[in-house]
């Protein structure tokens, strides 16, 4: 008598971890994020990681395995990707980085978030020279009275 065996596909995808590096007065240029496969079967993910200003304009974006790499069942994979500069950073306050995936035939994205805070050195800048041009009008209008 023969034995019928029954193989249950089973896909699942896992944002382990993302690994970027920015500091107060810059926003990340590289994101590597890592994925888990605790599934059977191999899956291809796909998406983007883009940062959000405090006034939730989008200004960086990166998209997630452009070259469309699987990865194998009960395994992990890094996909490295760039930012691409979408609008100037000149506000500060707290930017949000938020990675959406799918994978497979998925219609719906999985998200993660993040957030930290920047000062943009275009702010500071801005910042220092309106501070200096401040003192300047002072003092010209100080001399002007002196004259008088």
């Amino acid at each position: 008598m023969a034995s019928l065996h029954i193989l249950l596909l089973k896909e699942r995808l896992n944002l382990d971890s993302q690994d970027f590096s920015h500091g107060l007065f810059s926003l990340p240029g590289q994101i590597n994020p890592r994925f888990q496969n605790t599934g059977n079967v191999h899956i291809v993910p796909r998406g983007s990681v883009d940062i959000y200003d405090p006034f939730g304009r989008q200004v960086r974006k990166s998209i997630i395995n452009t070259g469309s790499g699987i990865i194998l069942p009960e395994s992990f994979r890094v996909y490295s990707g760039t930012f691409m500069n979408l609008a100037t950073v000149f506000w500060p306050g707290r930017y949000s980085m938020v990675t959406s995936y799918r994978y497979g035939g998925k219609p719906d994205f999985l998200l993660k978030s993040y957030s930290f805070i920047l000062v943009p050195p275009l702010f500071i800048l801005a910042l220092i020279l309106l501070v200096l041009a401040l003192i300047v009008v002072r003092r010209l209008v100080l001399l002007k009275k002196l004259k008088k």
